[in-house]
């Protein structure tokens, strides 16, 4: 594949976050540790300079981190939480036991919870690092793997950003950066964290190679297409329709897998169970929006789970032929 270097995000929304700044390298390190993971942190150059700034989406952690300096960083392992880390300038080197991987705008680094590694981290690097806890990795995998997570996941440790997938992840990470802004304004409802975390497990454990990825191909129910649990999935959905579920909750309360549930909806319903859903927190927010209840379009459409307010105003007039201002003013 070509080199190319792919686009900076704008991380102006983390930047404006909670942050610690500081030239002393044990008071950074501890403060480092106190977010992430206790680790050695050795010095390799002078004019050390670090800043860290973090928010949360869910359960979720987004970190930007830069030392000024190079550094040589040994954790040993995570534990507790996957980390991805995404290089916006500069590069790091990430040894482990599949060898050395070096990071860039172009190549991030995929490091599993229990996979034993260090990095060093070269002059300036600035990176940004998504977080995801191991358990929400784990219970993710059995659904959507169809497989029991015995043995730890393990990750092919480099994502290439210039492939499509890669691509996509970066719009996935982008999208997150930008639903902060709207944190600072508005509290975004349990759904709208839940179907953010959802999909970046989701694309993760579908796109990045692991040990579990083979399973996906043996997913179906091995007994065909069954409608008892499209209309299982669908009972589901509408006695909790105001409730932050996931497709996976959806698909364990149907007793099949994701990949079964969604190719049954498909069939019986040429829709998806995501979308169906979307139809009916549609259908709640249509509701509120007659009765009026002095509540605004803002507050009404956070409440049902769609926190991009033009895609709202888009989906309910193509679904009622009006704007939602037009159906509060009635």
């Amino acid at each position: 594949m070509a080199s190319f270097n792919a686009p900076h995000m704008d991380l102006g929304t983390l930047n404006h976050s909670a942050a610690f700044r500081s030239k002393d390298a044990q008071e950074m390190h501890r403060y480092v540790a106190g977010q992430l993971t206790d680790h050695r942190l050795d010095l390799c150059s002078g004019g050390f300079s670090a800043v860290m700034h973090h928010a949360s989406i869910g359960s979720l952690g987004l970190h930007q981190l830069e030392y000024g300096a190079s550094v040589t960083i040994d954790p040993g392992s995570l534990d507790d939480f996957l980390l991805v880390q995404m290089p916006q300038s500069g590069f790091g080197r990430v040894f482990h036991s599949q060898g050395e991987t070096i990071v860039s705008r172009d190549i991030a680094g995929v490091i599993a919870p229990t996979a034993p590694f260090r990095i060093r981290w070269e002059r300036d690097c600035r990176q940004l690092l998504l977080k995801i806890p191991r358990r929400k990795l784990e219970q993710a995998c059995t659904t959507y793997m169809g497989a029991t997570v015995r043995d730890p996941i393990e990750f092919q440790f480099d994502m290439d950003l210039r492939t499509p997938a890669g691509q996509n992840w970066r719009h996935l990470m982008e999208y997150l950066l930008n639903t902060l802004a709207l944190e600072d304004t508005q509290r975004l409802s349990p759904l709208a964290h839940a179907h953010m975390e959802e999909m970046v497990v989701a694309h993760l454990l579908t796109h990045q190679p692991h040990n579990y990825s083979h399973h996906a191909d043996h997913a179906l129910d091995a007994r065909g297409v069954a409608p008892r649990c499209v209309k299982r999935a669908e009972d589901y959905m509408a006695e909790h329709v105001s409730d932050p579920i996931s497709l996976s909750d959806i698909a364990e309360h149907a007793g099949v897998k994701v990949r079964t549930l969604c190719q049954s909806f498909q069939r019986f319903r040429q829709t998806s169970p995501m979308s169906a859903l979307r139809d009916l927190r549609l259908e709640g927010a249509h509701k509120d929006l007659v009765a009026g209840a002095g509540e605004s379009v803002t507050d009404i459409a956070y409440h049902w789970g769609f926190n991009h307010l033009g895609r709202f105003s888009l989906m309910y007039k193509a679904r009622f032929g009006e704007r939602p201002h037009e159906t509060l003013r009635r």
